[in-house]
C-alpha cells in the first residue's frame, strides 16, 4: 500500500465515522449550542468544512490544479450541510488520490502564507481536526441527554 493509499483509507474511515455522528443530529437541534461562545451543531459542521476547503484550495493552488467547487457558504438546514460536508470530502479524496507519494513531501503555504508545511502534515491536521470536532459533537449529544450514534455497529 502506498502512503497516498494509506491516507485515502484514513480519510474514508474518519469521515465515515464523522458522518454517522452528523447524520444523528436532530434537525430541531441544528442551531443549538451548549452555551454562548461555543459552536452550534451547524457552526461545527461549517467549521470542519471550512478547514477542508482551505486544505484543498491551498494544495490545489500550489500544484496548479483547479480550485474546489464547494461553496464556503453554510446552508440553511442539516440535510444541505451534510451534502456540502460530503462534497468537500469527495474533493479532498480526489485531490489526495491524484498525488504521488513524493508529492506529500512538497511544502505548501497555507492560510495565505501564515503556515508553511509539507502536504502530509497538513493532511494530518485535517484528520485530527475532524476527530476533535466529532468528539465535541458527541459531548453535545450527551449534554442534551441523547445517545450519540455508534461509530461501529456492535
Amino acid at each position: 500500500m502506498t502512503t497516498v493509499e494509506h491516507y485515502i483509507k484514513l480519510l474514508e474511515s474518519i469521515t465515515s465515522g464523522t458522518m454517522k455522528i452528523l447524520e444523528g443530529i436532530p434537525e430541531e437541534r441544528f442551531d443549538w449550542r451548549p452555551w454562548e461562545g461555543t459552536f452550534s451543531f451547524k457552526e461545527a459542521i461549517g467549521h470542519i468544512i471550512a478547514d477542508e476547503l482551505w486544505f484543498v484550495g491551498d494544495v490545489s493552488k500550489a500544484l496548479g490544479l483547479p480550485s474546489p467547487q464547494t461553496s464556503p457558504e453554510a446552508k440553511g438546514n442539516l440535510k444541505e450541510e451534510l451534502g456540502r460536508f460530503w462534497e468537500i470530502h469527495r474533493q479532498t479524496v480526489s485531490l489526495v488520490n491524484s498525488l504521488e507519494d513524493q508529492d506529500l513531501e512538497k511544502v505548501v503555504k497555507f492560510m495565505e502564507g501564515r503556515w508553511e508545511v509539507p502536504i502530509y502534515e497538513a493532511l494530518q491536521v485535517i484528520l485530527e481536526h475532524q476527530v476533535h470536532h466529532r468528539g465535541q459533537l458527541i459531548v453535545y449529544f450527551r449534554i442534551l441527554g441523547l445517545e450519540p450514534p455508534k461509530r461501529w455497529e456492535e
